[in-house]
């Protein structure tokens, strides 16, 4: 069986990838022991029960979840001494997570996006992930 895939995701990232790099490089320049990162570009997804799939439960992604990117934040756990009053070490702990994000996300905001947003937005209202990539 043809693997499945929405064809608009390969092209989405080709075209992203340079920004998507760019705010990694801004995120790792402040932050120490954290990761952002993203989780790629979506040609498939879990099929729900009437949806055509393949043999493992996967579909095609529509064009608008292949132009979905979604990020995720990974801090180092938080590691707390039960002798001493726990409220206050996880609240420190999260104000030292919130600085960090505001730092990462300064930092991130200032990387320059020269994508052609016009052009990503007409590649994703086609009616198919063909005619995005033609």
């Amino acid at each position: 069986m043809k693997p499945i895939e929405n064809k608009l995701a390969y092209r989405l990232d080709k075209i992203t990838r340079p920004t998507t790099d760019l705010i990694d490089q801004a995120a790792d320049s402040v932050t120490e022991d954290v990761l952002l990162e993203h989780s790629g570009f979506t040609s498939f997804v879990m099929a729900e029960a009437d949806d055509d799939q393949d043999e493992d439960g996967f579909r095609p992604a529509t064009n608008e979840e292949a132009a979905t990117l979604c990020y995720s934040w990974h801090t180092p756990k938080g590691e707390f001494d039960l002798r001493k009053h726990l409220p206050s070490q996880v609240g420190e702990w999260l104000r030292e997570q919130a600085a960090l994000m505001l730092a990462a996300a300064e930092a991130i905001e200032a990387v320059p996006d020269d994508r052609d947003l016009d052009r990503i937005a007409s590649m994703v209202n086609v009616s198919s992930a063909e005619e995005a990539v033609a």
